[in-house]
């Protein structure tokens, strides 16, 4: 029983490892938009039809305090790539491993592209909107869609349609699938 076990366990490794990744990283997403920002917020949704902007407000249940000003930027920027690196090295010792099968190991190397991708994206659309002249900004991909934070305190239409923008042509989302959150000091 033990040795069927191991053998599973041995087999199954690398889509382990990586279904951890996903799950601790999806954690400390939740967690740091849940709990660790606190932001004065207006989402965006454009709809794709007549690209008029739409606003809803925040769900007043949520917790959306945050007295620490640029704090979050830069917090969130460190915690973003201790995450990363962790997952980086994780995904180098698959592939470094002898025991790892060329599957596991091309997963894990199709993996760190997409994880360099993202990061040169990131880049991208961060540096973009400091240029236009937001003092921080901070682009959250996932599943598609591209929630970005940036440092003002009210936007207008014509802005938040400039950021969807920029956004959409940099990742190469719709701008319906693009949300923006005004994130004042």
């Amino acid at each position: 029983m033990i040795k069927f076990i191991t053998v599973t366990v041995n087999k199954y490794k690398p889509y382990i490892i990586i279904g951890s990744l996903f799950l601790l990283l999806g954690i400390g997403l939740i967690v740091v938009l849940r709990f660790g920002g606190g932001f004065s917020i207006v989402k965006e949704y454009i709809n794709p039809e007549n690209e008029e902007v739409f606003l809803q407000d925040p769900d007043p249940d949520d917790n959306w305090s945050l007295e620490r000003g640029e704090e979050f930027f830069v917090e969130y920027r460190l915690e973003r790539e201790r995450i990363r690196s962790r997952e980086i090295d994780i995904l180098q010792a698959l592939i470094n491993n002898p025991n790892s099968t060329p599957e596991s190991k091309r997963e894990a190397e199709q993996k760190l592209m997409q994880i360099q991708r993202i990061m040169e994206q990131e880049l991208a659309v961060e540096n973009s909107l400091v240029a236009m002249g937001y003092k921080h900004a901070i682009l959250f991909y996932q599943n598609g869609n591209a929630n970005i934070v940036v440092n003002a305190e009210a936007l207008t239409r014509e802005e938040k349609a400039r950021i969807a923008e920029i956004v959409s042509k940099i990742i190469g989302v719709e701008r319906y699938q693009v949300f923006i959150t005004e994130k004042g000091n």
